[in-house]
């Protein structure tokens, strides 16, 4: 033991029947004093029980010491250290393994994009800081799940979908905008380039898409163009009943409104009456439009009523919950949501 706390062996071969202690209790001290290292067992008796009992202590290999044991020797101790060597080459290459993950791992993190890797599924497999901040969801939430079952509305979902299908057929890089939904339930717009990554036989492995929240870039640019609509709008038309069917259709676009409403005061009625509506797209529910014709409101009533009560503009989160909206059912079957109105 002395000479071993002083050298160092690549390989020890040990007798387990010493001068002064039983090989067993060698094992047993080195392994205390962290001094442990390879090493091979010999004996002159062959006893399978010793062999595995001493082959779960870390030996190497067990050799008989019979009249063949010289001869073996040299034949042992190279396939020990062969051994020895791919079992140190796999501990190096899994510890730059480890490395490369953890460093990988840090710039994913660190990173001020969005960045997140799918299987071959389409289910989420990485979803960094950015995304967490961004959605309000943590990597725990979306693990496992399929990606365009997250964060999109219906439509956009299709969307996604085909953008998908473009990869998996070998379509890449491929750079688009969409929006995502956050655990809030508010729209953030988002510009992608997504990518594919390969395995050795050529599928596709993963697919890796870094994103940039251009939210606020984004309704930067509809403001400047919804002023340009409404100027225009107002410019070619000769009154405001003219003007207010263009300058709502101007509103829906540019702010990707689904549905849009203008309300006028009747003074001597004391009520809002309906003037127009618009679209994004021809409605699903029809009844939602029709009602919304038909119907008038007091001050307070409803979403007009109370902005036209209060003077001040207002927001629903959520349609179906909110106890001051007569259209609620009518909305949830349009897949309605949420409203805002202002006086204007």
């Amino acid at each position: 033991i002395a000479w071993l706390n002083q050298h160092h062996a690549d390989l020890l071969l040990l007798d387990l029947q010493l001068r002064d202690m039983s090989g067993r209790d060698l094992i047993s001290r080195l392994a205390e004093s962290q001094r442990l290292m390879p090493f091979v067992i010999s004996s002159s008796q062959g006893d399978e029980r010793v062999a595995v009992e001493m082959m779960k202590r870390g030996a190497l290999d067990y050799l008989v010491k019979d009249q063949d044991f010289l001869e073996f020797v040299p034949v042992m101790a190279e396939r020990a250290l062969r051994q020895i060597e791919r079992e140190h080459k796999l501990t190096v290459a899994e510890e730059a393994w480890r490395q490369e993950s953890a460093l990988n791992a840090a710039i994913l993190d660190t990173s001020g994009a969005l960045i997140v890797v799918l299987d071959s599924r389409d289910c989420i497999v990485r979803f960094n800081h950015a995304c967490e901040r961004t959605t309000g969801y943590a990597v725990e939430a979306v693990r496992g799940k399929c990606v365009w079952d997250l964060f999109r509305t219906p439509a956009e979902s299709l969307e996604v979908r085909k953008v998908l299908a473009r990869l998996h057929a070998g379509e890449f890089p491929i750079r688009y905008e969409n929006h995502w939904l956050t655990r809030d339930g508010e729209r953030r717009r988002i510009a992608w380039s997504s990518t594919i990554l390969r395995d050795k036989s050529g599928a596709l492995q993963h697919i890796i898409s870094s994103g940039i929240d251009i939210t606020e870039r984004h309704r930067a640019d509809l403001r400047l163009g919804l002023q340009y609509a409404v100027t225009r709008a107002l410019a070619d038309s000769a009154t405001l009943d003219e003007a207010a069917p263009v300058i709502l259709q101007a509103v829906c676009d540019r702010l990707e409104w689904r549905f849009g409403e203008l309300w006028r005061v009747d003074a001597g009625a004391g009520l809002l009456r309906h003037v127009e509506t618009c679209a994004a797209q021809p409605l699903a529910a029809p009844e939602f439009e029709t009602v919304t014709r038909q119907i008038t409101f007091p001050p307070g009533e409803g979403l007009p009523g109370r902005v036209w009560s209060s003077g001040k503009p207002a927001w629903i989160s959520d349609l179906l919950r909110d106890e001051n909206f007569p259209r609620a059912r009518v909305a949830a079957e349009l897949g309605l949501r949420s409203g805002t109105a202002r006086l204007c």
